[in-house]
């Protein structure tokens, strides 16, 4: 079903990678909303403040760890890097994903 809804979105073809980005997004929203987070929010600003703070964090992550890899790493054959900055930008999405989701995302209210 949501690979019909991109495929729709990006005019017939979806990339496995982007399909399974999508998936896992879904899930994590989900899961993180009522097991790790517990919100009982359901508003549309949730899903949009989810929806940034992904993105925000992807771009974050990956965008850094790649160049800052092929700095530190620079002795090392090209694919060596992609493969270190690729594990580097995941370590670092997983930890700012979660405190975006913390403090931002399912930020509890204090009233």
């Amino acid at each position: 079903m949501y690979v019909k809804l991109l495929q729709r979105a990006f005019g017939g073809k979806v990339p496995p990678d982007a399909a399974g980005a999508f998936n896992q997004c879904f899930l994590s929203y989900f899961l993180n909303k009522y097991f790790t987070f517990q919100s009982r929010d359901n508003s549309v600003k949730g899903i949009l403040k989810f929806t940034v703070n992904i993105t925000a964090c992807y771009l974050l992550a990956y965008g850094a760890a790649k160049p800052l890899i092929r700095l530190l790493f620079s002795g090392l054959p090209g694919n060596w890097q992609d493969n270190i900055a690729m594990l580097a930008g995941m370590c670092i999405f997983v930890f700012l994903n979660y405190c975006g989701q913390r403090f931002f995302v399912f930020r509890k209210s204090t009233v």
